[in-house]
């Protein structure tokens, strides 16, 4: 646990907020994806209790969901107007079969019937669907029977749009019947002002000026097109001393 707090304390200091977009084609029209995400949240949304959250390998799913959490429980005030409880569940560490108690698992079940009955919203942050074990589809909402869960709890699904290509996925995401309660964002590439913001904040262990990554950049036709999501950002950012 402290190494993870470690890491995201070092990601804090450098996270660049990402952007989102209705479709994976539709790069004219970002949202910001933090205010995107808070919207769905709101307990005033009621008609959205499911986000499936796309992007690609490398464009930050899974960072996002970790600071989401983080974020949340900074905010958390139990006598507040609109409590609510992130819950991360790592999605890697269960297969198809397993993914359908995964809850339970991951809270205990005698946690599950307390929280059940504690009358406050919960926010699940369902990391890596693509990532299941063995692969396959599962509905994780109805398996896990989160609309016994009360009013107002949600759920958030990370995938690569790839795993899901060509497969009826919709009526397995949602709610049962109710497809209309499911909303899909993709993350959107960084733009070229997101790289620039990013690579201003002095890299850990590095002795490489900020701004010399951004005149190497300038200089190279193509690279910044190329770093264009973090995972790539962060290769580059590594791998620069020895360029």
């Amino acid at each position: 646990q402290y190494d993870r707090e470690t890491e995201l304390d070092q990601l804090a200091n450098f996270y660049v907020p990402l952007n989102c977009q209705a479709s994976k084609a539709d790069y004219a029209h970002r949202e910001d994806l933090t205010a995107t995400i808070d919207a769905f949240i709101a307990k005033d949304n009621v008609q959205k209790s499911v986000c499936l959250l796309l992007g690609d390998a490398g464009t930050g799913k899974t960072v996002f969901g970790a600071m989401l959490q983080r974020r949340l429980w900074s905010k958390f005030q139990p006598f507040s107007l609109e409590p609510v409880i992130p819950i991360r569940i790592e999605l890697k560490k269960f297969a198809k079969d397993t993914a359908k108690d995964c809850v339970a698992a991951t809270l205990g079940k005698d946690a599950v019937r307390q929280l059940r009955e504690s009358g406050l919203r919960f926010i699940f942050i369902f990391d890596g669907y693509d990532e299941l074990s063995g692969g396959g589809l599962v509905n994780l909402w109805e398996a896990n029977e989160l609309s016994e869960w009360p009013a107002g709890t949600k759920a958030i699904i990370g995938c690569r749009p790839e795993y899901l290509a060509g497969q009826g996925y919709r009526s397995l995401m949602a709610p049962p019947n109710n497809s209309k309660q499911l909303v899909e964002w993709y993350l959107s590439t960084m733009s070229h002002d997101q790289v620039a913001t990013y690579l201003k904040h002095p890299q850990e262990g590095s002795a490489v000026a900020p701004a010399t990554y951004q005149v190497f950049l300038d200089a190279t036709p193509g690279l910044a097109d190329l770093v264009s999501t973090p995972f790539l950002l962060k290769i580059f950012v590594s791998a620069f001393p020895i360029m």
